[in-house]
């Protein structure tokens, strides 16, 4: 039964010129007239469901005299060839207390957040040695550099389906834990795994660079070797 003579003549008559148009739904233009579609599949269908896949990761190459942040070498200095990204966007640490009845949890403190990669390396190992340098440059010979001197600038770009950037995370990073180089009988393409933390997060936008971009990093730098705000405020001189 059509729903026309419902909605009344007049309702009939505007809607349709639209009925007419091509690759429209008509049944779903009439349930969003009536309201009937406040509830149901159609919202579910007009989301833009996010996919997996749709991120970047690179490092930012910098000069700053204090503090460089050297990108990988050829061929990975326009690109990082992550197939895998884990990050912290928030951490949060609760405590139980037993008190007279029972026992109640609160916040009590944040915890370090993190980022984790799985990338590929080509046959030279050349992001291996990059890191390795890296290390090395932290700790050598036993005597570990100051945090502000450790850091590199990272950014994380999310996609839409369109490939275009609709946020960016830029992050000053240290590596934790350990660099392993692996061999297998396998002939698959060799991947690896790095975890950094994360000691200062920036404000950077891409599509202002000119703009925002210099006093972004500036203000990244500055947490860093003044050591303001923040968990790393007692370390950091």
């Amino acid at each position: 039964m059509s729903l026309l003579p419902a909605i009344g003549g007049s309702a009939a008559v505007g809607l349709a010129p639209i009925l007419k148009l091509p690759n429209l739904d008509a049944g779903r233009l009439i349930r969003k007239a009536l309201g009937m579609d406040q509830f149901g599949i159609d919202q579910v269908r007009e989301i833009e469901w996010r996919k997996s896949y749709l991120w970047n990761f690179k490092f930012l190459k910098t000069t700053n005299s204090n503090s460089p942040s050297p990108g990988p070498p050829k061929p990975f200095q326009d690109f990082f060839p992550a197939t895998q990204l884990t990050e912290t966007i928030a951490t949060l640490r609760s405590e139980s207390f037993e008190v007279p009845g029972g026992t109640i949890i609160v916040p009590r403190k944040t915890g370090p957040r993190k980022l984790i990669v799985t990338y590929y390396d080509d046959e030279y190992n050349t992001l291996l040695h990059y890191f390795r340098d890296w290390f090395k440059y932290i700790a050598d010979d036993g005597l570990i550099a100051p945090l502000a001197n450790c850091c590199r600038l990272v950014a994380v770009n999310k996609l839409n389906s369109y490939q275009e950037v609709i946020s960016t995370s830029a992050y000053w990073v240290f590596p934790d834990g350990d660099l392993m180089w692996e061999g297998t009988s396998t002939s698959e393409a060799s991947s690896y795994q790095i975890e950094f933390v994360i000691a200062s997060e920036i404000q950077y936008s891409e599509v202002s660079q000119n703009n925002n971009w210099k006093a972004a990093l500036q203000a990244g730098y500055s947490f860093l070797a003044n050591g303001t705000g923040g968990l790393y405020s007692k370390i950091l001189k």
